[in-house]
């Protein structure tokens, strides 16, 4: 769309808006699917959107998971610094809150926390309001578009299209970089080997300490080891000689319950916890370690780099890319598209359970959610 066929869409926008009775619960869901893609060109605007997207028992009216954005409507008429009555509070009393209070109350409720969004609108249909939740002062640092405004300002609602807002254009280039440290540990690991070329317990050991790791990696930053950094405050107290003694000790641990272990072993080697599944059972070969490899391992790949926010579903292809010798000696990093990958599973299985996942993270209770939850995990 040009800047001109753009202008033109937002006057046609405002003119049909300004003829509208603006009433929320029958009217705010047609108002952004056109503004989203008769003004600001956004393609299949339904299958972005949320609507009513519940939190702890309440309803979001529109949410823009990949864009960050969140989006509470009014009717016409209602003005955007006034409170409302909107329930009680734990003591009984009423509680009175504003638009934006209210917007603010399911963006720091929302479920998961990784999709807490950064832009919060409030609109009565007159008047678009932008909050910035990344501002200290974001309640009172907000930009006004008025709909007649909006022939001349509908730029400023840019952040609904840059590429750079999407999160999964940041997951995906997070992804790549991952990628990008897995093949260098890959290929320094690899020098260290003796017959890596020929030998396949080499290779399959190889490819088998890489997944440990990245999984140490990861589990470390997502929290889901005895402490933040676990992995790399174990692992930095080491000097470069008896970095692989480390590794082979703490897989040992991995793989054994708290209650079969060693009592004398180490206390920062039992703090950590028992994984199951098998990931570290098998027993390979682990090469000494160099000072290049240490410096990757415990700089690049874990102090310099956040693994949990990686999306899983890119950076699989890209690992096993990274493990995949024919694909090395092509070169470069391949992956299937999120978009690509969707088209197949959304319709078979993964729409209707990330649907039911939703509804149960916005029951009104926490006791109701975790039963539900346990129930959909089973």
């Amino acid at each position: 769309m040009t800047p001109n066929e753009q202008k033109k869409a937002a006057k046609d926008f405002v003119a049909r808006w300004k003829a509208a009775e603006g009433n929320e619960q029958r009217e705010s869901n047609s108002f952004w699917i056109e503004l989203c893609m008769n003004v600001l060109g956004i393609a299949n605007p339904t299958q972005q959107l949320d609507f009513e997207r519940k939190v702890k028992g309440r309803r979001i009216d529109v949410f823009y998971e990949d864009r960050s954005i969140l989006i509470e409507n009014k009717s016409r008429g209602v003005d955007l610094d006034e409170p409302e009555q909107r329930g009680k509070d734990r003591r009984g009393n009423v509680r009175w809150v504003t638009p934006f209070e209210q917007a603010k109350w399911y963006a720091d409720n929302i479920t998961p926390r990784s999709v807490m969004p950064k832009w919060i609108i409030t609109c009565n249909f007159d008047e678009i309001r932008i909050y910035d939740l990344d501002r200290e002062d974001a309640e009172t640092s907000y930009e006004t578009i008025t709909l007649d405004e909006l022939p001349d300002q509908y730029h400023r609602l840019s952040f609904f299209t840059r590429k750079e807002n999407s999160r999964l254009e940041r997951e995906k280039q997070l992804s790549v970089k991952a990628g990008e440290v897995v093949g260098k540990l890959y290929d320094s690991f690899s020098k260290a080997y003796r017959d890596i070329e020929n030998d396949e317990r080499e290779q399959r050991s190889l490819n088998i300490l890489i997944t440990r790791i990245v999984f140490l990696l990861f589990a470390e930053d997502a929290e889901l080891l005895h402490e933040r950094d676990a992995f790399y405050k174990y692992l930095k107290n080491f000097q470069v000689n008896h970095m692989r003694q480390a590794l082979i000790d703490l897989f040992s641990v991995l793989k054994t319950p708290k209650e079969e272990r060693d009592p004398y072993i180490d206390p920062d080697l039992a703090a950590f916890p028992y994984v199951n599944g098998g990931l570290f059972e098998a027993d390979i070969i682990i090469p000494q370690f160099d000072e290049n490899t240490r410096f990757i391992l415990l700089q690049e790949a874990s102090a310099e780099f956040d693994w949990k926010d990686i999306s899983p579903t890119i950076f699989g292809a890209v690992f096993e890319s990274t493990l995949n010798p024919e694909t090395r000696r092509a070169g470069g990093m391949h992956y299937t598209s999120i978009e690509n990958i969707h088209k197949l599973t959304g319709p078979l299985f993964y729409d209707a359970l990330k649907d039911e996942l939703t509804a149960i993270e916005g029951a009104a209770t926490e006791k109701e959610r975790k039963f539900k939850l346990q129930a959909f995990r089973t």
